[in-house]
């Protein structure tokens, strides 16, 4: 259910943001070229941001995980435990959505190919007029 609502968030996203890029293609007769590739380009650093937060989040989850693996080769008990036993602790310890942080690194990485397409078509549109 969360990876359906994660993608579905991440669809729409994109998909706000590939309307706002085609429409300000649209208004590019109407305005001066400099305008319009400013605005293009306000568009652009609000998804990088966006996919710069996510690989925050998936940094963070990266560092805890290693932390963990270090107690864990440190710690005796914590080797002698059954998988479900230390499963259960990690998930406490790590996250407790990180399920849904690698879902959204997952989303990203399906979307990052039509990020690049469409910043592709832009600069082509751009450069040609």
């Amino acid at each position: 259910m969360i990876d359906q609502r994660v993608s579905e968030q991440t669809k729409r996203i994109v998909k706000e943001k590939s309307k706002r890029i085609a429409d300000v293609i649209e208004d590019k007769n109407k305005k001066p070229l400099m305008e319009s590739s400013y605005r293009i380009s306000e568009v652009l650093s609000e998804i990088e941001r966006s996919c710069i937060d996510y690989i925050w989040h998936l940094k963070d989850f990266f560092n805890k995980s290693y932390n963990l693996n270090i107690k864990i080769q440190e710690n005796h008990s914590l080797q002698s435990m059954k998988l479900k036993e230390l499963k259960a602790i990690l998930e406490e310890e790590i996250y407790h959505g990180k399920d849904e942080l690698t879902r959204l690194g997952i989303e990203f990485l399906k979307v990052k190919p039509f990020l690049n397409i469409t910043e592709s078509k832009i600069e082509k549109m751009v450069i040609q007029k």
